[in-house]
């Protein structure tokens, strides 16, 4: 624009005039800055600026897009070459894309054809043809097999039959075979039926009809011949019998299995059975006859070995012992034990004989025998026996009596023998005491008490008279009823001895009349 200026003082200010282009976001896009300054003659200075913001909004103009369409998919029309104008960039790229959208199938759908420009400051312009893609045409199958009979084994292979079409090329064909029952399962009719189905589900068909029938019965294989067994290796029915068959690939085979008591549980016949049933119930049977036996006896477990023990050692028999068997599992164990008396034995001397025996469901048997012969080698005990002492001879103690015991006797005979020994004199000596304890087998025990006896004691002299003085002519006798008393001794000796010695004149005289008395030991 034009600017003008006033100044109080200047009548002709000068203006000058500058214009900065800042760059936008694009080409033609930007911001002019335009500046007026007016000086006066003294150097006073104004500015005023104006922005201007230039801008591209107009979008491109596309031309030559056809309309929408519809069209058969071995039918669909070319793509069209459209044109572009800008107004302000003259090098706008058209660009193109195609796709399918809202598809059914694979020849069934509508195909977007978009063109679309965009200029140098990103405005854009997009126009679209829709074409509305259909497949209604159905597919044409070739030649298939015509109608015939065949037997259950001859039944023809169906042949692989294709198909033409418009638009797929690769045209699937399913073959459907619809059996309906005959009078067996292995007759009847087959309708095979070929579809042939486009991408787009479009559809024909095409059908053979077979009529098949089945007379040939089934042939069975592997079943073992007869046979006779021990009742624990009885084989399992084998599971390789099979059958075939003209027509059932997979004709059932059944197995029965008869088994009839023999004498015992373990000992029968098994009639073992295969029947083989193709699909129309043609059969075939086979039998396998099996004589199981049981011939071995159980096998009893360790028993103890015969022994020879002592009336208090029997064992106890054991409770443990068991028995297997080949074919009876729950066999029972039978226990016994005899008592006898041992021959020239003694006392509580006896024989055991133990026997287990192991019958099985067959009365096959084992047996196995323990011989314990019981004797009495055990002596008695004596209880009872007094501690060896020593004792004045009045105060002898008087003999014991024990008791004895035994493992085997209850009724021990005990002897008792006192001897005298190492005699000093009659009434101090060594008692020896021996008591012996003898069970019914002559098993002795003897124990002895040791009585050291001593007299220690004097004898005591009952009426000496005192000492006396008499007259020369009636000197008193000497007195006859001195007499002697003992601990011991009942018969004590006494001795006595008179001697005179002369006095103080001639017919003075002192008399000492002496009495002793002395015991059996010298006391």
């Amino acid at each position: 624009g034009t600017v003008t200026a006033t100044d109080n003082c200047d009548k002709d200010v000068k203006i000058t005039f500058t214009e900065l282009k800042e760059p936008g976001t694009c080409d033609n896009a930007y911001t002019l800055k335009r500046t007026w300054t007016a000086e006066d003659n003294c150097g006073n200075i104004a500015s005023k600026t104006q922005i201007i913001k230039v801008g591209d909004g107009t979008p491109p103009v596309i031309s030559g897009v056809p309309a929408d369409t519809n069209a058969e998919c071995d039918n669909v029309p070319a793509t069209a070459t459209p044109t572009v104008k800008d107004a302000c960039d003259p090098t706008v790229v058209l660009t193109y894309k195609e796709e399918k959208i809202n598809v059914t199938c694979t020849d069934a759908y509508t195909l977007k054809r978009t063109w679309s420009a965009t200029d140098k400051c990103g405005n854009s312009t997009a126009v679209t043809q829709n074409i509305t893609v259909k497949d209604t045409k159905v597919p044409v199958i070739g030649t298939v097999p015509a109608d015939a009979t065949v037997d259950c084994n001859a039944i023809p292979v169906a042949p692989t039959v294709k198909a033409t079409d418009n638009c797929d090329k690769d045209v699937t064909v399913t073959l459907k075979e619809d059996n309906t029952a005959g009078s067996c399962a292995a007759s009847g009719t087959t309708l095979r039926t070929w579809t042939a189905t486009d991408n787009c589900g479009n559809t024909s068909t095409k059908t053979q009809k077979l009529t098949i029938k089945d007379d040939t019965k089934p042939v069975l294989a592997n079943v073992p011949a007869n046979a006779t067994y021990e009742c624990d290796v009885v084989p399992n029915a084998p599971t390789d019998v099979t059958a075939t068959d003209n027509c059932d690939k997979t004709p059932k085979v059944e197995y029965a299995e008869v088994k009839k008591d023999g004498t015992c549980p373990d000992t029968y016949t098994l009639e073992r059975t295969w029947t083989a049933t193709d699909a129309c119930g043609n059969k075939e049977a086979k039998t396998q006859i099996i004589t199981v036996k049981d011939t071995k006896a159980p096998v009893l477990s360790a028993t103890p070995a015969d022994a020879v023990v002592d009336c208090n050692a029997v064992p106890t028999a054991p409770t443990n012992i068991t028995a297997t068997d080949n074919c009876d599992k729950g066999i029972t164990v039978i226990f016994k034990e005899d008592k006898s008396a041992i021959t020239n034995g003694c006392g509580g001397s006896y024989t055991l004989t133990r026997t287990w025996t192991a019958t099985d469901n067959c009365n096959n048997s084992s047996v196995k025998t323990q011989v314990i012969k019981v004797e009495d080698k055990g002596a008695p005990i004596l209880a009872g026996i007094p501690a060896d002492t020593s004792a004045e001879c009045d105060n002898v103690p008087a003999p014991a009596t024990p008791t004895a015991t035994d493992a085997c006797d209850t009724n021990v005979k005990i002897t008792f023998v006192e001897t005298k020994i190492d005699e000093l004199c009659t009434d101090a000596y060594t008692l020896k005491r021996t008591w012996t304890a003898t069970d019914a087998c002559g098993n002795k025990d003897t124990k002895t008490q040791t009585i050291i006896v001593k007299d220690n004691k004097i004898p005591t002299l009952v009426g000496i008279p005192i000492d006396a003085s008499a007259n020369c002519g009636v000197i008193p006798l000497v007195p006859t009823g001195i007499v002697a008393t003992d601990n011991c001794d009942k018969d004590v000796s006494i001795v006595f001895d008179e001697k005179s010695v002369p006095g103080t004149c001639a017919a003075s005289v002192v008399i000492t009349r002496t009495w002793t008395a002395t015991d059996n030991c010298g006391n």
